[in-house]
C-alpha cells in the first residue's frame, strides 16, 4: 500500500524514562492535527512520488491496561497508517519496504528530533516566526532526512519549510539537540505505525465499586476475628 502520510511514534510521544512499558496496543483511530500537505519522493524507487500530510501523528489506542492517546512520528513512507493491533519494540529499522537497518547515530538523532518536536508542540510556543503546522511538518521531514538520507526529498508550497527543516537537521547532527537512542516503534512486523521517544503507560485501572465493597468486607472480617481472639 502506498502511504498517504496521515502520520509518530514513537509518537507516539512520551518520555524516554517510561519506555519499559511493552506489549501490544490496538490502534482505534489516528489523525494529524497539525502538519502540512506536500509531495515526497524517494530516488531509490524511481517514480515514487506521493502526496503526504507531514506532521505529528496522534493515535487513539487500547491495551489491556486501558485506553490512551499516543503522539508518534512516521518512519515508514511506503505504507498507509491503519487501525488494528501493533506490537511495541525499540526502533532498529525503518521497515518501509527497503529493509534499511538504522545506525545507532541515526536512531539517536531521530529520538532527539522526536523529543524536540514533542516539546515544541506541547508548549504552545513553536519556533519563533513559524506556525505549529510548519514546525510539525519540519520535524517530520527532518526525521525522514536523517532516516533515509539524500534519497529523500520533498516539495511544499510553504517556502519557509525547507529552511526550517535544514535548521533542525543541522541542530541534531551538530549536537545542538540532545540525542535519544531509546525510540519506541509500533509495528505489525512488516511496517511501522509510528515511533516515539516518549511513551506514557496507560494509568492503573481504578477499582470498581464491587471490588471496593469486597475489600471493605475483608477488612471488617479481619477486625471481627481479632475481637473474638481477644
Amino acid at each position: 500500500m502506498r502511504k498517504l502520510l496521515l502520520a509518530a511514534a514513537a509518537g507516539a510521544a512520551m518520555s524516554a524514562s517510561s519506555l519499559a512499558y511493552a506489549g501490544t496496543i490496538d490502534v482505534t483511530h489516528y489523525s494529524v492535527p497539525v502538519g502540512l500537505t506536500e509531495e515526497i519522493s524517494y530516488s531509490g524507487h524511481p517514480g515514487f512520488h506521493e502526496d503526504a500530510i507531514a506532521g505529528q501523528i496522534i493515535l487513539d489506542t487500547h491495551s489491556t491496561s486501558g485506553n490512551s492517546t499516543v503522539a508518534v512520528w512516521c518512519t515508514d513512507i511506503f505504507n498507509d497508517l491503519a487501525t488494528g493491533n501493533f506490537s511495541q519494540g525499540l526502533l532498529t529499522t525503518n521497515r518501509d519496504g527497503i529493509g534499511l537497518v538504522l545506525t545507532s547515530t541515526q536512531i539517536g538523532e531521530i529520538g532527539g528530533l522526536i523529543n524536540v518536536g514533542d516539546a515544541l508542540l506541547s508548549s504552545g510556543h513553536p519556533t519563533a516566526g513559524y506556525t505549529e503546522n510548519e514546525v510539525s511538518a519540519a520535524i517530520q521531514n527532518a526525521i525522514w532526512e536523517v532516516e533515509i538520507g539524500p534519497d529523500f526529498s520533498f516539495s511544499s508550497s510553504d517556502h519557509k519549510l525547507k529552511g526550517l527543516v535544514n535548521t533542525y537537521v543541522t541542530d541534531i547532527t551538530d549536537g545542538t539537540f540532545a540525542l535519544d537512542a531509546d525510540v519506541l516503534q509500533y509495528t505489525d512486523g512488516n511496517y511501522s505505525q509510528g515511533v516515539s521517544a516518549t511513551y506514557t503507560p496507560p494509568p492503573s485501572p481504578v477499582p470498581e465499586p464491587a471490588s471496593i465493597l469486597l475489600l471493605g468486607m475483608g477488612v471488617l472480617g479481619l477486625a471481627a476475628m481479632r475481637r473474638r481472639r481477644a
